[in-house]
């Protein structure tokens, strides 16, 4: 597997948030107080995430955010342009806090997240209409996640499909989504919980995501949907064939972020034309290593070090 020669440009809209993390024992039950913690305090947010993996995957990236005019805001402008993306299109907003999430992880890896969206609540469409007025902007992807306001999200679907953007929708977190608007999505990301939210059937295991993915793409025509399955694997429903890729065995360190990441990657790997065999193996191999680091952004890997991952694999 090489480093494709076209460098797709994608246009991420989404949310941008600084991370406060305590690694713990074991994730507290409501009304207990555990001590003991380790404390760090990284860049993340699903939007800036999945921009940072995207430009790591190997993506020329544009980003649409929106911060507070804050320190915090600051930091978080300087840290996106210090990873190579395009930030022309950053707003930050005086008088609002910049998103923040606060996140415990236990020793298993496992989360549990609660956001404070801030300026993130503030992203307009006229925000990602301004992308559009000038003569570069012809892109190769659309991503989007649900963390920014849910108008926000239909409108900037409706101005790629006008386009004939492909979008990359990461239906999280979740809400539910009217058939009409999903049509326009090339590609739709869930996780199980998610899935069985938007079709209304339980998901599980394989077979379930199936024909959760199955019902979803009979009503919508989503020529992609995507299913994770934590460490299980991933289902693909493509064109009313299912097909399933099984994730590589690591250790987990910490799950945060890793759902950003196999979007991004997949993303960048089909914008590029890769097939979906080698796609999936290409986003499941940087998820895997993600979660064997800390933090969100901090954990993300490189395109070269995924490459040299699936090289060791294939020993």
């Amino acid at each position: 597997m090489e480093f494709n020669p076209k460098f797709p440009r994608i246009l991420v809209v989404g949310s941008s948030n600084v991370d406060h993390i305590v690694f713990t024992e074991k994730l507290p039950v409501p009304g207990e107080t555990l001590g003991g913690g380790i404390y760090k305090m990284v860049f993340g947010g699903k939007g800036a995430n999945q921009a940072v993996a995207a430009s790591r995957a190997g993506a020329d990236v544009t980003m649409v955010c929106c911060l507070g005019l804050d320190s915090l805001g600051n930091d978080s402008l300087e840290n996106l342009k210090s990873c190579g993306i395009d930030t022309r299109f950053v707003r930050q907003v005086p008088g609002l806090a910049t998103g923040v999430a606060l996140i415990l992880v236990d020793k298993q890896g496992e989360n549990c997240i609660s956001v404070a969206p801030g300026a993130n609540g503030n992203l307009l469409p006229s925000d990602v209409s301004r992308v559009f007025e000038g003569s570069d902007s012809k892109f190769d992807l659309g991503i989007l996640q649900m963390e920014i306001n849910v108008e926000t999200v239909r409108s900037t679907i409706d101005l790629l499909s006008e386009r004939n953007i492909p979008i990359l929708l990461n239906l999280a977190p979740y809400q539910f989504f009217p058939d009409d608007v999903l049509k326009k999505v090339s590609i739709l990301v869930m996780n199980a919980g998610e899935a069985s939210g938007q079709s209304g059937l339980p998901v599980s295991d394989q077979k379930s995501a199936c024909q959760a993915a199955k019902a979803i793409a009979e009503k919508t025509g989503i020529p992609l949907i995507l299913i994770t399955l934590g460490s299980e694997g991933v289902l693909a429903f493509q064109n009313g064939e299912s097909y399933f890729f099984p994730s590589f065995k690591v250790k987990p360190v910490d799950t945060t972020g890793a759902g950003d990441v196999f979007c991004a990657y997949a993303g960048t790997a089909f914008a590029e034309g890769m097939i979906l065999s080698e796609s999936m193996k290409l986003a499941q191999a940087a998820s895997a290593i993600c979660v064997t680091r800390e933090g969100a952004q901090t954990s993300i890997p490189f395109r070269n070090e995924v490459l040299s991952f699936l090289a060791e694999q294939e020993v």
